[in-house]
């Protein structure tokens, strides 16, 4: 059985953590307070209608290419907290880019899927050159004979590619060498987005989601084009991913979402 089963466009709502243990910028609050945070944001979400979250260490300032233990450690027990508190999809990602900490965490914690930002290719970022980890992704997947899903993006609004490659050629490398069980694109707007969401068909037969910008006002041509989406800052208040969620914003996001 795969991540969604049955459900043809999934909504899939970030839970955007504070910074965690092994950060450089760990302000030293308790796991378990950020723990129980984050459950409570989990059932808000699956309480308003949304099909799953993705749980990232967002605001670990710098962001690693891979994880200090103490990071990993920190984001299994909040993905522990949220998994035993909600029946819906849970995902995770390992900002910015550690695959094998993304998957140890999912397989432990009972995740179905989890988000790789740079699955082949490489590229440069804050956090200066960021390899492919596809290799290591797959290896741990077969290691822990696991059925975790492998979300990818093809780009990002944080790195650029060090080498010019068309779309096309990159969601055909992701698909067939990164072996990528769904692909992400995200432009800076949803109409960028949605044009991107067109090439990228012509190249793989692999479900695409738009991976952010999308809000009340877009989020239904958004689905028109896409086969799902992940959302977080609009959800927020004065949207912005360090404050707590609005309801009341949630809640306009998902009637929007359901309208059509």
């Amino acid at each position: 059985m795969t991540a969604f089963d049955g459900i043809d466009k999934p909504l899939v709502a970030m839970i955007h953590l504070p910074p965690l243990p092994g950060a450089a910028n760990y302000d030293g609050r308790p796991v378990r307070e950020i723990a129980r945070v984050a459950a409570d944001e989990a059932r808000l979400l699956e309480g308003a209608g949304f099909d799953g979250v993705m749980i990232q260490n967002t605001h670990d300032r710098p962001a690693r290419v891979s994880l200090p233990v103490g990071s990993t450690a920190a984001l299994a027990a909040v993905t522990t907290s949220v998994r035993d508190a909600v029946s819906f999809e849970v995902g995770v990602n390992g900002h910015k880019n550690d695959a094998e900490a993304a998957l140890a965490v999912a397989v432990s914690c009972a995740a179905s899927f989890v988000r790789i930002k740079v699955l082949v290719g490489a590229v440069v970022g804050p956090e200066g050159i960021v390899q492919g980890s596809a290799e290591r992704a797959l290896d741990v997947r077969r290691e822990y004979a696991s059925d975790v899903e492998i979300w990818a993006d093809l780009y990002e609004l944080t790195s650029w590619p060090l080498a010019a490659t068309s779309l096309e050629n990159l969601a055909d490398l992701t698909t067939r060498f990164g072996e990528a069980d769904r692909l992400i694109v995200t432009d800076p707007t949803v109409e960028a987005s949605r044009v991107a969401v067109g090439q990228v068909r012509t190249a793989s037969a692999l479900p695409v989601l738009i991976g952010g910008r999308t809000n009340a006002d877009n989020i239904r041509e958004a689905l028109d084009s896409a086969d799902g989406v992940i959302v977080g800052t609009c959800l927020r208040q004065s949207a912005r991913t360090d404050q707590p969620l609005d309801p009341e914003a949630v809640d306009a996001f998902m009637r929007a979402a359901r309208a059509g």
